[in-house]
């Protein structure tokens, strides 16, 4: 059973530098089709203290496409206006399904989404 036929449209908001006087903000780039899982019992996390510091709870997972790409600034809303950022982490995607299930090679990979706050 493929977990595509959950799949819904979600929308990347892409960072635009300022230019010549234009302000620069988060434009809509792309749509593409994923599934946003938020843990059980949850809608979503936001920043907590740990030693003095903010650090970011891991708010959602992101179901899609191994081949869709993203930018280290995007930000992913879903149908609802939730909007998500990709963690910043090296291990933050993983291919080819779920942790101690073997999965079809190429089926889908899954990003860690913290929640994101700010307006765009």
């Amino acid at each position: 059973m493929s977990i595509s036929k959950y799949y819904k449209s979600l929308t990347i908001y892409g960072w635009q530098e300022p230019y010549f006087g234009q302000e620069g903000g988060y434009i809509p780039r792309a749509k593409f089709k994923g599934l946003i899982q938020p843990p059980a019992g949850r809608t979503f996390t936001s920043l907590t203290q740990v030693n003095s510091k903010d650090t970011a709870n891991i708010a959602a997972i992101l179901f899609c496409s191994e081949k869709q790409k993203f930018e280290p600034k995007d930000i992913i809303a879903d149908v609802s206006g939730t909007k998500y950022k990709i963690f910043d982490d090296s291990n933050s995607m993983q291919k080819d399904g779920i942790t101690g299930i073997k999965p079809k090679r190429g089926q889908h990979a899954e990003y860690k989404l913290v929640y994101f706050q700010e307006a765009i």
